[in-house]
């Protein structure tokens, strides 16, 4: 249960990489599992790259973590849109991370 408690801590930190690797530490199938919950911490961290100002940081995080997750989808024909939407919504999101709020991800 710790664990757990630590994973929450780092994605309210907004420390995104530190979650990541404590989640696949912890199950290292886990994000395999729940690619919707891989895609939402991936899809903050770019957020996070972009209120940084590393816009091309963010274009290339963009397109070897997040592309072939939609690739991945629209290939299967699984949700194709769903992803596609969820990353096209990224830059309206933006404004509202910036402060570093990570209310988005469902986190309390």
């Amino acid at each position: 249960m710790g664990a757990r408690v630590e994973i929450r801590k780092m994605l309210l930190r907004g420390d995104i990489d530190g979650a990541l690797k404590q989640i696949h530490a912890l199950d290292h199938k886990m994000l395999d599992e729940m690619p919707d919950l891989r895609f939402a911490l991936l899809r903050q961290r770019l957020l996070d790259i972009i209120a940084e100002g590393r816009i091309d940081a963010a274009l290339t995080y963009a397109m070897e973590k997040l592309q072939p997750m939609v690739d991945e989808k629209v290939g299967s024909g699984r949700q194709a849109g769903s992803a596609a939407r969820r990353l096209d919504g990224t830059s309206g999101g933006v404004s509202r991370g910036a402060g570093g709020s990570h209310g988005h991800l469902g986190l309390q």
